[in-house]
């Protein structure tokens, strides 16, 4: 079994993070938020398969009304995130100033 790896990924403007690992060459165990999950990645990356999950469980807590935290509000609608390998907790908090930017995929 493989470590945690942290990602975000922007869901409607929105930035979210949650974790997966490896459990086998064909299943991503994801975590996050009230999320755990285990879902095949057979023909896409572990991360895809990942950020696909944490996009489908946020869409669907939103639709019911459930609060969702967000690392960082009001992110621009080019999908920017922050770089979470150089970010301080205040940064991903949205409590600090801007850190390092990089583009994610946000393909719905």
């Amino acid at each position: 079994m493989q470590d945690l790896q942290y990602f975000t990924h922007v869901v409607d403007g929105q930035l979210y993070g949650a974790w997966y690992r490896m459990l086998s060459h064909s299943e991503v165990e994801v975590m996050g938020v009230g999320l755990l999950e285990v879902v095949s990645y057979a023909g896409a990356s572990p991360e895809a398969a990942a950020k696909s999950v944490l996009e489908n469980s946020v869409r669907q807590q939103l639709r019911m009304g459930a609060p969702m935290p967000s690392l960082k509000p009001g992110l621009p609608s080019s999908a920017e995130t922050i770089d979470t390998d150089h970010a301080t907790t205040a940064e991903l908090s949205g409590s600090g100033a801007p850190g390092e930017i990089s583009s994610v995929n946000t393909a719905h």
